[in-house]
């Protein structure tokens, strides 16, 4: 049966940025010349779903989460749409979900509630048995928690930078995406 990747863009975008803006004394990290990142709003790289040992079936679909200013929706959804390399063999389109934040707002709570209700729509729905979820938000373990009582293997990836520590347990698999992102990152480990 196909997987499903839900990716929280607000939250990978905002602790991507975050390690490229690491104090002195922390690591200074260095993208890989090939990542795409526009401000606030979104970071990509082919190779950013790794390639899943726990399944041979393809995905589903690839949602993309983020949120942007109002007069910017229509050029990120076009920017998301064209990313469209997954992991191996996967050649499906990035589905966009960008989402208008005010003007005084650095993120939206739309998104959250967006990945929630399309990760329960599986649940009732039954069309996949694995969801990948990319954030290293808390805020998604009773999500992960309540798909897996249903029968989905849930497999978190996130960037090390700001990532809830519970995540690491509480999901089926669990992966920093350090490495994918940054040229001198290590890899910090798959469970």
């Amino acid at each position: 049966m196909p997987m499903v990747a839900l990716i929280d863009g607000e939250n990978l975008t905002f602790r991507y940025q975050a390690m490229l803006e690491a104090e002195d004394g922390d690591v200074q990290y260095t993208p890989f010349p090939y990542v795409h990142h526009i401000r606030d709003s979104y970071v990509w790289c082919n190779g950013l779903i790794p390639p899943m040992r726990v399944s041979r079936d393809p995905f589903l679909r690839v949602s993309y989460f983020t949120s942007t200013k109002q007069h910017k929706v229509s050029e990120l959804n076009q920017t998301i749409a064209e990313r469209h390399q997954c992991s191996p063999g996967w050649d499906g389109c990035v589905v966009p979900r960008v989402f208008i934040k005010n003007q005084q707002d650095k993120k939206t709570k739309a998104i959250d509630i967006a990945i929630c209700i399309e990760a329960m729509h599986y649940i009732k729905t039954q069309r996949c048995e694995d969801i990948v979820l990319v954030s290293g938000d808390g805020d998604y373990i009773p999500l992960i928690k309540e798909l897996m009582r249903n029968g989905i293997r849930v497999h978190c990836r996130a960037l090390s930078s700001g990532c809830k520590e519970e995540l690491k347990f509480v999901s089926d698999s669990f992966e920093y995406l350090d490495s994918a992102l940054f040229q001198n990152a290590e890899n910090k480990g798959v469970r």
